[in-house]
């Protein structure tokens, strides 16, 4: 008599940068001017490999990064264009760029970051309704959603976002401060004969409302 067995693995996946904010879209001409903001939500020195063996940021198509660059943990970077468009752009900008031949579509697109492994590290999906739309100013991610941002030209390399109403400066949103508590998460094997009906109603709840990874490996037979 055959004994099946079945063992069902949740994964939750925290993955170890964050997009918070891209100007996909600038006024006028945007040739050599888009940025993407990226955090540092582990709590480990994140180190950016540059060249054929390197990362890569994908936009449809793998581009590769022009320099190597080392970012602490909680810390925030950004990937441009081209450094001098960017800084005549940004002035009194002091934060750390990174460079790579990336160009991000006008109405909607996806953005990937990719290690020296292969390893997906952070992914944004975006779409002209979130704003944006070559006005002048950014988008930021809230809990993974996408709006417009309230300052005209952005805000790259800081997650603090005025709000304005009537044109004035009202309060701070601090968007680090949705990033921080992150923790990484461990697999936990599970066994359907371990399952009461309570915890398979917990289990169902969290795996259609996380929007993370979970991967899930089903052994069905074996011969022992």
């Amino acid at each position: 008599m055959k004994k099946i067995i079945i063992f069902i693995f949740i994964a939750k996946v925290a993955l170890a940068l964050t997009i918070t904010e891209i100007m996909y879209n600038p006024e006028g001409n945007d040739l050599g001017r888009e940025w993407i903001e990226v955090f540092n939500n582990s709590n480990q020195t994140i180190e950016i490999l540059s060249g054929k063996n390197g990362w890569r940021i994908n936009d449809g198509k793998n581009h590769l990064f022009e320099e190597n660059l080392t970012v602490e943990p909680q810390e925030i970077f950004v990937i441009v264009q081209d450094k001098n468009l960017f800084l005549k752009d940004y002035t009194d900008f002091k934060g750390k760029l990174v460079q790579a031949n990336f160009s991000l579509k006008n109405e909607s697109g996806v953005i990937q970051i990719f290690d020296n492994n292969k390893n997906l590290l952070t992914e944004a999906r975006y779409q002209s309704s979130c704003g944006g739309d070559n006005n002048g100013y950014s988008i930021i991610f809230e809990n993974g959603n996408c709006k417009e941002n309230k300052i005209k030209g952005g805000t790259p390399g800081s997650l603090l976002v005025a709000d304005k109403v009537d044109g004035k400066a009202d309060e701070n949103i601090n968007q680090k401060a949705l990033f921080e508590d992150s923790q990484p998460s461990t697999i936990t094997p599970i066994t359907t004969s371990n399952i009461t009906s309570t915890q398979e109603s917990n289990l169902t709840q969290q795996t259609t409302s996380t929007k993370e990874i979970q991967p899930t490996i089903i052994i069905s037979e074996f011969l022992p």
